[in-house]
């Protein structure tokens, strides 16, 4: 009795990896053999690295032929050039452009050409999946458990997909449509569909026999919902394309490094613009000048560096697959990195403004030497001589965390890093020129870069000892002693 019902409610379907006309489709689909045909999975993209010619085509066919539920499948080639989620993305944009449409989009995972590698293989298919998220598009796994060791290293070691609620589609030949043979692996407590026959002919098409025990449109609904939770509706602030959801964590991780770069600019033209209006801030400009050039070229150099980052942000960022750290963990952890990232973030940014608020108008966008300046050792100076640079190099972690992408904080790093060793010697220079012993006291208790950097100290002291000796100043001294 149980068997009956379970056949009544179960649906066979197909897949295929060849051309399949509306005819076939429809004699597919007539009694006999397997029964008839419910559902059909067409190949949409090849392991040779091109989208499969007759992918859209089959789909077309299989829709006017009345297959209730049609969907695609895509062979990655994971030796060829294009990045993982490029191969994602020409697939759907190959079946968008024919106006083929199909329910759920299914990542082959099978023995094929796979690295030894089994970090590299976990996060090839980690980015499929990212960029299935980044499409807002309902992806599926399919690959058994040999193959799934074979890949990954074990049955349990990459469980990434199943984390992030994509069904699982297995293969076991056994001409038996049910779940009874199924043992667990990758993540997944329960498949969804499984392949129980292959390399089969019928109506004279090539095909491979399928089994769901409802149907495939309740798991289409099923993937969707847990796809589409709240934790992958949110537009990323960093992410410039229209289709570019991600995670809460992610959403709230994104916003914070936006506002970390927003607060950074307003406090910076907000400080700057006070100095303009409500104070007699006057720059020594032969001094300055003296110290690393004129005033304007520092400016100049500020800007042009941070147009550079600027750059980085747009056309290497997040929406790039290659630029993800490919961090190979579950979401959980994955979330855990971007949390601690985040509120590291926090940390520099109110350290930031507390910079501002200590200097007041002791403040200025390059390395001038003030008139009527004052040397400033209390708040956050305490701890570091220059804590603006110190907050800038110590925000990289954070904001590689906060992002999980490596492109975004090595611009920041370089950037950060040119400005604190052309800047840091002109400042100390500046400085102990006009406070002198003070200065001098306060350098030698307190490190430029916080805790453990004041062998910087040496190192600058003697870059500026060698520019005094190779410079027409130094030798003029030299003479005159």
């Amino acid at each position: 009795m149980l068997s009956l019902l379970l056949l009544s409610t179960s649906k066979v379907g197909v897949d295929v990896s060849s051309a399949v006309d509306e005819a076939t489709w429809k004699c597919l689909q007539s009694p006999g053999g397997q029964g008839p045909v419910e559902f059909a999975v067409v190949r949409v993209y090849r392991s040779t690295g091109t989208v499969d010619p007759s992918g859209a085509a089959t789909i077309k066919a299989a829709r006017a032929a009345g297959i209730p539920n049609v969907d695609g499948y895509v062979f990655p080639c994971v030796t060829c050039a294009a990045s993982p989620g490029a191969q994602v993305r020409a697939a759907v944009d190959a079946l968008d452009a024919a106006g083929a449409t199909i329910g759920m989009l299914w990542l082959d995972i099978e023995r094929y050409e796979w690295s030894t590698n089994f970090t590299a293989n976990a996060a090839f298919v980690t980015a499929m999946v990212d960029e299935c998220h980044s499409l807002s598009l309902s992806c599926g796994i399919y690959g058994g458990k040999n193959s799934w060791v074979a890949i990954f290293g074990s049955a349990s070691a990459y469980t990434y997909p199943a984390t992030q609620g994509l069904p699982l589609w297995y293969a076991h030949y056994d001409n038996s449509p049910s779940f009874s043979d199924w043992t667990a692996y990758g993540g997944w407590s329960a498949p969804s569909i499984k392949q129980y026959l292959g390399d089969e002919t019928s109506c004279g098409a090539s095909i491979d026999y399928n089994w769901v025990p409802d149907s495939l449109a309740e798991q289409h609904a099923s993937a969707r919902q847990l796809q589409d939770a709240p934790f992958y509706d949110l537009h990323c602030p960093l992410g410039h394309s229209e289709r570019a959801p991600c995670g809460l964590v992610a959403f709230v991780a994104q916003c914070t490094v936006s506002f970390f770069n927003f607060v950074i600019a307003l406090v910076t033209v907000g400080h700057r613009l006070y100095q303009a209006c409500c104070t007699a801030k006057r720059v020594d400009e032969a001094a300055s000048a003296s110290a690393g050039g004129s005033s304007w070229w520092k400016r100049l150099v500020l800007v042009v560096g941070a147009g550079a980052l600027a750059c980085v942000y747009y056309f290497a960022g997040l929406e790039r697959p290659w630029a993800a750290i490919p961090l190979v963990a579950p979401a959980a952890a994955r979330a855990a990195c971007q949390i601690v990232g985040t509120a590291w973030v926090v940390v520099c940014m109110l350290v930031f403004v507390a910079v501002h608020l200590d200097l007041g108008a002791s403040w200025s966008a390059v390395p001038e030497r003030l008139e009527e300046h004052a040397l400033v050792t209390s708040g956050v100076y305490r701890y570091s001589r220059h804590p603006m640079y110190a907050d800038f190099l110590w925000s990289v972690p954070g904001l590689a965390l906060a992002l999980l992408c490596w492109t975004i904080p090595l611009a920041w790093l370089v950037l950060m890093l040119s400005i604190t060793l052309t800047r840091l010697p002109q400042e100390e220079q500046i400085l102990e020129a006009e406070f002198g012993d003070a200065y001098r006291a306060y350098q030698r208790t307190v490190p430029p870069l916080g805790p453990g950097t004041q062998w910087l100290t040496a190192w600058y002291a003697a870059g500026t000892r060698w520019r005094r000796w190779t410079t027409r100043e130094g030798a003029a001294e030299r003479l005159g002693a």
